[in-house]
């Protein structure tokens, strides 16, 4: 296992270098008081141990193995999703023999055991998570290449690539706070599901991939105007699983949609439909949004100055 990873981008980075401006710099909108500044894509999109696996009860366990949408899906996901618990249980039996009052003394004060216990805490998940954004990027760039969909012909590469995305949109920290949200206060298990959503995050990416059989579109923008991206990258416009919006580069985005698709290539030549694309960015509660271009977040600062002041 490489060493310990403390910094856990939620964004990927070498998504996010499609949209920058030279070498690896990218340009920021920060929501919160509207400044505009250029960062290192290595900065952005990045949380200390935000996938790190937390200590375990035999409750934790439990819930993590109950839920009904779960457990009720087809067997060859079941293999699949009973690994990420296996991952879990062997993590539970590790740390009951860590903390053992009998180990103690041994565990502890071998540096050996101490360096490969932090690594599989803070690398098990990460690992993971980068394995898939490398299938998913590597997608992503053979369909920038080739300004097509033939990639996503093979039925495995399409669910791969689902899977791919609804791990890119749940596991944000903006997508955790807003899901779990709904549960605070009021269901028995939320101190395990918000402790443990990076394994959920896992777990429920392989169930919608299964679950919805979206469809992909592939929008090529051809205007003079951007598509922007942002801390959220791809938005549910209608949830629980309507379409999804995934911008990919400045000139590039997939749209997953439920219904059966004709044309699966759509030239967007209207300035008024990239504006449309870019407010479903905009509209999400974001903290950050990113473009190509400073002069576009100016424009968009505008936006949030004018309706800001509205609503006073």
């Amino acid at each position: 296992m490489s060493d310990t990873k403390k910094r856990h981008h939620y964004v990927p980075r070498s998504y996010l270098k499609h949209w920058s401006i030279s070498d690896q710099n990218i340009v920021c909108l920060k929501i919160s008081d509207l400044t505009i500044f250029k960062s290192n894509v290595i900065n952005i999109g990045v949380e200390k141990y935000l996938y790190n696996l937390k200590e375990l009860t035999d409750k934790d366990l439990s819930i993590l193995s109950s839920f009904p949408d779960l457990k009720n899906c087809e067997e060859n996901l079941k293999k699949i999703l009973n690994h990420y618990d296996r991952l879990y249980i062997y993590y539970h039996y590790a740390q009951e023999l860590y903390n053992n009052p009998s180990f103690i003394p041994i565990l502890h004060n071998d540096n050996k055991l101490q360096k490969i216990k932090n690594k599989v805490t803070c690398n098990s998940i990460e690992d993971i998570h980068n394995d898939s954004e490398n299938k998913g990027l590597d997608i992503i760039n053979k369909i920038k290449e080739s300004n097509t969909l033939d990639i996503l012909s093979e039925d495995d590469k399409l669910f791969e690539f689902r899977v791919f995305v609804f791990l890119q949109y749940m596991r944000t920290p903006i997508s955790k706070n807003k899901l779990i949200s709904a549960f605070e206060d009021t269901h028995p298990s939320y101190d395990t599901i918000s402790k443990h959503w990076a394994l959920i995050t896992l777990k429920y990416a392989w169930y919608y991939a299964w679950r919805f059989e979206l469809n992909p579109i592939l929008l090529i923008n051809t205007t003079d105007i951007h598509f922007i991206t942002s801390d959220q990258p791809v938005i549910i416009c209608n949830e629980p699983c309507g379409d999804i919006y995934y911008p990919i580069s400045p000139t590039h985005a997939i749209m997953l949609v439920n219904t059966i698709i004709n044309d699966s290539i759509m030239m967007v030549d209207d300035l008024n439909d990239v504006i449309n694309y870019n407010q479903k960015i905009i509209d999400f509660e974001l903290n950050y949004i990113y473009s190509k271009s400073e002069s576009q977040l100016d424009e968009i600062k505008k936006y949030y100055y004018k309706h800001s002041n509205s609503e006073l």
